[in-house]
């Protein structure tokens, strides 16, 4: 029982955690998005709340879980793409010989296009899952409904 309580505590203090430091660097944009400081300062307390509240679902909950680890996945894989895309492009545009100015303007736009890449193809799988789980389902319904008489 206590090490029930101790994992639901350990998912709310690192899921607060994460999301209080994501929105950390969300507060210089929320600025030019002409939120007031005051409001865009408060983001990360916010972010750490929200943060709780998720992991306490992700404690209580198996599905919720999944869907936050998968939606974690999606993001981490996307990082991994944008990661290998600046190395690739970048090293091999510094290998044949373009200035660094022109290496930093093409990797500019080629890492975001990566990351992006990378949370499509990513979410492609969580939407195969999703599709195959909601044919479950259908099918409970409906044979539910053809055994009923009424």
């Amino acid at each position: 029982m206590f090490a029930r309580f101790l994992k639901i505590g350990l998912y709310m203090i690192l899921m607060g955690v994460l999301t209080g430091w994501m929105l950390v660097y969300a507060v210089p944009v929320a600025i030019t998005w002409e939120i007031a400081e005051s409001t865009a300062n408060r983001l990360p307390v916010y972010g750490f709340f929200v943060g709780m509240a998720v992991g306490l679902g992700m404690g209580l909950s198996a599905s919720i879980k999944q869907s936050v680890l998968a939606v974690l996945g999606i993001v981490a894989f996307g990082g991994v793409l944008w990661f290998f895309s600046l190395m690739i492009v970048g090293g091999a545009l510094f290998l044949i010989g373009m200035s660094e100015d022109a290496v930093d303007r093409i990797t500019d736009w080629v890492g975001p296009a990566a990351f992006f890449l990378g949370i499509l193809l990513g979410g492609i799988g969580i939407l195969a899952v999703m599709h195959d789980k909601l044919a479950v389902l259908l099918a409970r319904f409906r044979s539910k409904r053809h055994e009923d008489p009424r």
